[in-house]
């Protein structure tokens, strides 16, 4: 942030603290007190960064809700029991918390939220929403509105959010944003279809123009307010209008999150999780 933009405070702290505080001045990146006490108030803050599993329904005519939640042996893709016997839940639980988020709201069918309760058990800051009749995303969406007070991250039952978590949410506070779509570039079949202006995005539409180009890679940060937006489906009804009203900003990743929605999926994601996991442990 410019020094411009910045307001200046006066706050008084014990001389225990101030030592504190002066220890991690380092002059290099840390280059004097108020860069040090940013730095900390900056991690106070996403310490209560929350996430939201979204085990969606339909919002096409060409899907119903087997067709995107259930694999071919009746599996719901949330609960699919990967090769390596833990489920996709279990490890979505685990990458979300990796990464700093310490509460997750996972919507979902009451018959998903039973199986997902049976394998998690009573994990803590973990809280359900039943999504009685399948809404479709965005309605299923605004479900959370009471519940959340600060800005969201968002990704859907069926993904594998083998991406920068951190890195999207960080550019959504840090820009003041109203809505933060992960982007990637993607080949023909890829069903989305983003314009961009910096990181902006100008247009979103549901459609593949049948050629390589920009695409939605299932991820999002919002603020709360954007559950205010009226529409049914988030891809089809409600981005493609707020990109219109210039309110949806981009943050670009050089690959595809990976998704359970085939049997021959698993083994897919199975090698994305051992590679993040190496990752995480470098």
């Amino acid at each position: 942030m410019a020094e411009g933009n910045l307001i200046k405070i006066s706050i008084r702290v014990e001389p225990e603290i101030l030592k504190r505080i002066d220890n991690l001045v380092d002059n290099i990146i840390v280059k004097n007190r108020s860069d040090a006490i940013r730095n900390l108030v900056k991690k106070a803050i996403h310490t209560e960064r929350t996430a939201v599993i979204l085990s969606k329904g339909t919002d096409t005519k060409y899907f119903n809700i087997d067709d995107r939640m259930k694999l071919e042996n009746g599996e719901y893709n949330i609960t699919a029991k990967l090769p390596h016997g833990k489920t996709l839940v279990e490890e979505q639980i685990d990458l979300v918390k990796s990464a700093g988020f310490k509460k997750i709201f996972i919507i979902a069918l009451p018959e998903i939220i039973i199986k997902i309760k049976e394998i998690l058990g009573r994990k803590k800051n973990i809280i359900y929403i039943e999504n009685n009749h399948g809404l479709k995303t965005m309605d299923a969406l605004r479900l959370l509105k009471g519940k959340v007070n600060s800005d969201f991250l968002c990704f859907f039952g069926h993904d594998y959010p083998n991406m920068n978590l951190e890195g999207i949410f960080d550019e959504h506070i840090n820009n003041h944003c109203y809505a933060t779509l992960n982007m990637t570039w993607g080949g023909p079949e890829a069903k989305s279809y983003l314009e961009v202006n910096g990181t902006k995005i100008t247009k979103f539409e549901e459609r593949s123009p049948k050629i390589p180009h920009i695409t939605f890679n299932s991820i999002f940060v919002l603020n709360p307010r954007f559950l205010d937006e009226k529409g049914h489906s988030l891809s089809y009804d409600v981005f493609p209008r707020v990109a219109k009203r210039g309110l949806l900003n981009g943050f670009i990743t050089d690959h595809r999150i990976r998704k359970v929605l085939k049997l021959k999926d698993k083994e897919i994601v199975m090698k994305e999780i051992r590679k993040t996991k190496k990752l995480i442990k470098a």
